[in-house]
């Protein structure tokens, strides 16, 4: 079905739901007056420094020209050398990890739509930014990094889709357009028959150029939410990534703490969850561990992130007699509104508990909830994640 005849069946429902939905024509012209982003740089309250604007719910300004490579996952910036502003951990006894006891998981979202994603952590995500003149909110998840805009079209990622290989994945979610009759979410998840792939061309093709790729896209329901969803795939995808792709798309569900406010797609663990090196306990002392044995920390199971220390493990972290100041860097960037990236540059720390192993503790929480993105980077590993800070 091509986009035009979707965005006539999207109008009707919205016509009935008193919403108005976007201009095709208007989104497409305005995917031309994008202009590029600006960066600001900064010190706050001498630790915290910020490093630049890359947010925007649902629609932004992007960073750099429309067509240049931009990491869903940023980077950390690396400063000078600075004092340490923590002071030394303190001998293993003494140190472990922050009880969450007594911490309300259910007013995490109070302000947020809250829905969930069982993203593979090695997978690179990009939200609204990737399509920001769609004018509805989406995420979008990938086997290689996303890459945003494109010369044509501004309702598909289409570089996304020009630079997907034969043995990747992308996988997108569009919530608002479709309305509540979409087909209810199959019960046994997605697959190859349930969601077949188009027999014509789609919007997808035309956009990347390229007809020879997988396309499966079509309007369904769950939660009350009706979304469209889309799902192309290389003609060469080993079927092990195959199926890891159908359970991630299966795995989106709403959560029981939504609010009226902005969409928030929290990242939860996938299931099998991650097998830990045995020098760590095969389940945390709350929540569940996400990420892989070169980085990996621990998510709550609802999406939230209550007060507490920011904690990652690595196979590749010796422990603190050999690294007293893991060089470990945190980012958080702001999803529910136009923010600077805030990094931490101050130097981590290392702990040790009898049930937990050697971990390292780096960043400063946001002051403020809202939904955020926390990306780690060491030795050589990136790990990020989506939560509702509360």
């Amino acid at each position: 079905m091509k986009f035009d005849e979707i965005a006539a069946t999207s109008a009707r429902a919205a016509a009935a739901q008193h919403v108005d939905p976007p201009a095709i024509a208007e989104v497409r012209a305005a995917r031309r007056r994008r202009a590029a982003g600006s960066a600001v740089l900064g010190t706050f309250f001498g630790t915290l420094i910020i490093v630049g604007a890359a947010a925007w719910w649902p629609a932004g300004t992007p960073v750099g020209p429309p067509d240049t490579a931009v990491a869903t996952s940023p980077q950390p910036t690396t400063s000078t050398t600075v004092s340490p502003s923590t002071t030394p951990a303190p001998p293993p006894a003494t140190t472990g990890i922050p009880s969450t006891t007594g911490v309300s998981t259910t007013s995490a979202a109070r302000a947020f739509r809250v829905w969930s994603i069982a993203q593979p952590p090695s997978w690179h995500r990009a939200d609204s930014e990737l399509m920001p003149d769609l004018g509805w909110t989406s995420v979008t998840v990938a086997t290689f990094p996303l890459r945003p805009g494109g010369a044509e079209c501004a309702h598909m990622p289409e570089n996304a889709l020009r630079d997907l290989g034969p043995q990747d994945v992308l996988l997108s979610v569009f919530f608002g357009g479709a309305g509540p009759e979409s087909p209810s979410w199959p019960e046994g998840g997605f697959n190859d028959e349930v969601f077949p792939a188009a027999d014509s061309s789609t919007d997808a093709h035309e956009c990347a150029g390229r007809p020879e790729l997988e396309v499966h896209w079509g309007a369904w329901g769950t939660g009350g939410q009706g979304s469209y969803l889309l799902a192309v795939f290389g003609d060469d995808v080993a079927d092990d990534v195959r199926r890891q792709a159908w359970a991630t798309l299966s795995s989106l569900s709403a959560v029981d703490m939504e609010g009226t406010g902005p969409m928030c797609v929290v990242t939860v663990p996938p299931e099998p969850g991650l097998v830990v090196p045995d020098t760590h306990p095969e389940e945390p002392v709350f929540g569940v561990w996400y990420g892989t044995p070169d980085l990996w920390t621990v998510l709550e199971t609802d999406g939230s992130y209550g007060p507490r220390k920011s904690l990652w493990w690595s196979a590749n972290f010796p422990g603190g007699a050999d690294e007293e100041r893991p060089e470990v860097f945190v980012t958080w960037r702001r999803l529910d509104r136009a923010e600077p990236i805030l990094t931490d540059n101050s130097a981590a720390t290392n702990a040790y508990t009898a049930e937990d192993g050697w971990f390292m503790i780096a960043g400063i929480d946001p002051e403020e909830s809202g939904c955020w993105e926390i990306t780690a980077t060491y030795k050589g590993a990136t790990l990020s994640y989506v939560a509702v800070v509360r």
